[in-house]
């Protein structure tokens, strides 16, 4: 079955995704094994991982505090794909596709 359609439906839809990063010191973890997507009449769950490293630039009189994350790992793994009340399935290789839109919409927030 050819999920190409599908697929592209539900990656051009997906909304911008807001991760709120817990920093100790200059590197931060976010770690979730059910995070919930929701838009549309989809809902994606999946397993969520960063680990990225900020970069301070200090104040002085001339120019402000700045800070900067970096992504230095991601991963992402989709547990399960919803159209309203049915699962749809995919294979590793479409899986792959919806992760890597997922990761290419993520804000992340400190």
């Amino acid at each position: 079955m050819d999920n190409s359609n599908l697929i592209k439906e539900i990656t051009d839809n997906l909304p911008i995704i807001e991760i709120e990063i817990d920093y100790d010191g200059d590197i931060g973890l976010y770690d979730n094994d059910d995070y919930e997507i929701e838009f549309e009449r989809y809902l994606i769950r999946c397993h969520i991982s960063i680990k990225t490293e900020r970069k301070i630039t200090e104040q002085d009189y001339l120019q402000p505090e700045e800070s900067e994350n970096q992504i230095k790992e991601i991963y992402i793994f989709i547990n399960e794909v919803w159209e309203q009340d049915f699962e749809l399935i995919f294979n590793k290789k479409e899986k792959r596709i919806i992760s890597e839109s997922i990761e290419n919409n993520i804000y992340l927030s400190n």
